[in-house]
């Protein structure tokens, strides 16, 4: 997502309407170094994403013109393809289960150097990424949690629905705190339609903004 940008209004906190609010560019560049740097957190996750990084550059030089060799090709890089992902995936639920530990114990740089790194592991990257989002909002940072959410959502979603549900919520959250109703308001609806205002407090969150 580097150089994207969002426009967001700037609430004068006077009250009154919206033509008294200052509208401002945001850059919402999801800082991807900073995963490179949280690679120490976890030697295992940082060499299963390696791995995976590796069959996938491997994966796009299959142009080869003998079919046997390339069949065989494919079948060793698919086979490693799955072997990175399941290890990364390990990895990358036991960070998921750790971070509330260090939430308790106010470690929130460590807690988001693990989800940034986390964030890269297709099979929990929006369950990262909605814990990270929480984590940055906590810490007074939510232009990062949007960036964050924003950068995830360019990947296919999550098959699970509860994880679907929860990172569709935390986005509407990043958005309401933001001052950006209108765009709270659509997900929060949309959100409405597939779980039911009964989830969590979406049913209060619509009115509010509907007000």
């Amino acid at each position: 997502m580097a150089g994207d940008t969002f426009m967001a209004r700037s609430s004068s906190g006077s009250g009154v309407s919206d033509t008294d609010d200052e509208w401002v560019s945001i850059d919402l560049s999801f800082d991807e170094s900073a995963v490179e740097q949280s690679a120490a957190v976890d030697p295992l996750l940082a060499e299963a994403l390696e791995l995976l990084a590796v069959v996938e550059r491997a994966e796009q030089s299959r142009a080869v013109d003998d079919t046997a060799f390339r069949r065989g090709l494919e079948a060793t890089l698919d086979s490693a393809r799955g072997g990175a992902l399941a290890a990364a995936e390990r990895a990358g639920r036991a960070h998921l289960e750790s971070v509330p530990a260090l939430l308790e114990r106010a470690e929130f740089d460590l807690a988001c150097r693990m989800l940034e790194r986390t964030v890269c592991v297709p099979a929990v990257r929006f369950e990262a990424a909605s814990l990270l989002a929480q984590v940055a909002c906590h810490c007074g940072d939510p232009l990062n949690a949007l960036s964050i959410l924003l950068w995830s959502s360019e990947f296919p979603p999550p098959v699970d629905r509860a994880v679907a549900h929860d990172f569709a919520y935390q986005l509407g959250a990043v958005f309401e705190i933001l001052s950006m109703r209108k765009e709270a308001l659509d997900i929060f609806r949309e959100l409405a339609g597939e779980a039911g205002t009964e989830y969590r407090d979406l049913n209060d969150r619509i009115e509010r903004l509907k007000g």
